[in-house]
């Protein structure tokens, strides 16, 4: 469930060798580089609004889209687990040094977040 105006959701995911290559899928060990973010609900916003950081702020200069973010659809698909939409106004804050694009598992990361 997604937490009412002036709550906030925190997570930390950290970062895998599992895209690395051939054998790192099976045995895939966690690293200590960490993708985070805190989730509330902005009165008054419309759709999905996501503030990057960190190793993120480059899907800024390259145009992602929120509603195409990957923290976004992570939580789209958690509200649809259990038969709700995503709330206008979600607000995500989320930062990473997991360098993206790297097969360190960025990806994963901002969905299971």
């Amino acid at each position: 469930m997604m937490p009412d105006a002036g709550r906030r959701a925190r997570v930390r995911v950290p970062c895998s060798t599992s895209n690395l290559g051939g054998g790192f899928d099976c045995v895939g060990v966690a690293l200590d580089r960490w993708l985070a973010a805190e989730a509330w609900i902005e009165r008054g916003a419309s759709g999905p609004v996501v503030r990057r950081a960190g190793t993120l702020a480059d899907l800024d200069r390259e145009g992602v889209a929120a509603g195409d973010d990957l923290v976004v659809e992570g939580a789209r698909l958690a509200c649809a687990a259990v038969g709700r939409t995503l709330p206008d106004g979600f607000t995500v804050a989320a930062t990473s040094d997991v360098p993206v694009g790297r097969g360190l598992g960025s990806s994963a990361a901002a969905l299971a977040a």
